[in-house]
């Protein structure tokens, strides 16, 4: 390959959620600039399903660079709790690494063992920083203060305003200096902080929720399940910066025509006052042809047959993403699933957010047994939602997946987990969609 001429940087973080729309965004910058070069970030235990996804999307990946960052293993878990060692190792292992990409030194992937030179490859002129690694963006800004940045933002606009724009429009923007002053006022400790934060965030009125697409909704419905929100809200405040302060811009997996009304109020927001610019790089399309899709497990031979031998609209797929699932109350997808088997009724389902709330060895079993249930760690979504023999689709309403939802047929039943989960379903409904 001849030597590049543009250089674009993409730091990625170990949720499929957050993974898909950089891959198809990187796919597109591929597939329409020949002399461009992409350099992805992946902590290290996803480099092989990222690798896969990849390769069902270029046909040559010669000029993407995979790199994987942290220990490597093979054998680790999912879930939130897997989750929270890569939110802190990219946050230091990703400015330290592109620091030798500058200085033309090497880098070697710690999944797969392979160096890459980048001597005579340019100092990358723009980096796309993920929500969830925003000191990995500090950092690059600080290296590189020239380098353009935009943070990757996997939701809608209206969740994007929401969470990082003024209190004029429902925004979050602010609450750190908030919380600051209310710790000041009443003399707290600054280790106090993330909690006064939360309160300001879940102080519901039962009002109506003041958003950018004028949905009809009520201000508690922002956490419409019993889950750990709380956890979430250091992230999203140090996302506020870099989304406020450090990005020259973001890079949205959204249209414009699906929310003309955010759009319009990002503009005059974002771009207008902030002065930084807002790219709709559209939702991601996965393959939805099986033998393009992702490895079954590593084993797709399961899967087809499975759906073959089932009549038009009559399997459940069940699939809650990478971190979400209702871990206090698990009883609610055991009832569901109990159901299903009562009842004759196929379904297949993905365990990934479900490796710390294990389901009972019984059901497991009888799936099993009864040939009615197929379980795996991460399943082809939208080549099983494709597929005729799926008639129902059981969701936490992640923007993946609704956008998936809206070109389909199938009766959706969602499970809205917190953040813009309630206000995708309430778009979806407002469109006409079965939920």
């Amino acid at each position: 390959m001849a030597s590049p001429s543009l250089h674009f940087v993409a730091c990625n973080y170990p949720a499929l959620g957050h993974t898909r729309p950089q891959l198809g965004l990187v796919t597109r910058l591929i597939q329409n600039h020949s002399d461009l070069l992409v350099t992805l970030f992946v902590y290290s235990p996803y480099v092989p399903s990222t690798r896969r996804e990849l390769e069902a999307l270029l046909p040559d990946l010669s000029r993407v660079r995979l790199i994987g960052v942290g220990p490597f293993s093979d054998n680790s878990g999912r879930g939130f709790e897997s989750l929270f060692p890569a939110y802190v190792a990219l946050q230091e292992l990703i400015p330290m690494s592109y620091k030798e990409i500058v200085a033309g030194g090497s880098l070697t992937c710690t999944a797969t063992g392979k160096v890459f030179d980048y001597a005579s490859v340019p100092i990358p002129t723009i980096v796309l920083s993920d929500l969830a690694t925003p000191f990995a963006g500090q950092g690059i800004k600080a290296i590189t203060p020239d380098v353009k940045l935009l943070v990757s933002w996997m939701g809608t606009t209206s969740f994007f305003i929401h969470r990082f724009g003024p209190d004029e429009l429902g925004g979050y923007g602010s609450l750190e200096e908030k919380a600051t002053a209310a710790l000041v006022k009443d003399g707290r400790d600054e280790k106090s902080l993330m909690e006064v934060a939360f309160k300001f965030e879940s102080d519901f009125k039962g009002t109506s929720l003041v958003n950018a697409e004028d949905l009809a909704m009520f201000d508690y419905e922002i956490f419409p399940q019993d889950v750990d929100n709380a956890s979430y809200t250091p992230v999203y405040i140090n996302a506020a910066k870099q989304t406020n302060d450090w990005a020259d811009g973001v890079a949205i997996c959204s249209t414009g025509n699906f929310e003309p009304k955010a759009r319009q109020v990002l503009q005059e927001w974002y771009e207008g006052k902030h002065g930084k610019k807002a790219f709709f790089v559209g939702p991601y399309t996965a393959p939805q042809v099986l033998s393009k899709a992702l490895d079954f497990n590593g084993d797709a031979s399961k899967l087809l047959p499975f759906l073959d031998s089932h009549p038009k609209q009559s399997i459940w797929l069940i699939s809650f993403g990478t971190l979400f699932y209702p871990s206090r109350h698990p009883h609610q997808i055991e009832t569901v699933l109990r159901t299903l088997l009562k009842t004759g009724t196929p379904f297949i389902m993905s365990l990934a957010s479900s490796m710390y709330t294990p389901l009972p060895d019984d059901i497991l079993r009888e799936a099993k047994d009864r040939g009615l249930g197929l379980f795996a760690d991460f399943l082809p979504q939208a080549a099983v939602l494709a597929h005729p023999s799926t008639g129902v689709f059981v969701s936490h309403a992640g923007v993946n997946s609704m956008n998936l939802a809206e070109v389909r047929s199938q009766l959706l039943a969602d499970l809205a987990k917190g953040g813009d989960a309630d206000a995708e379903v309430q778009k979806l409904i407002n469109f006409g969609t079965p939920v």
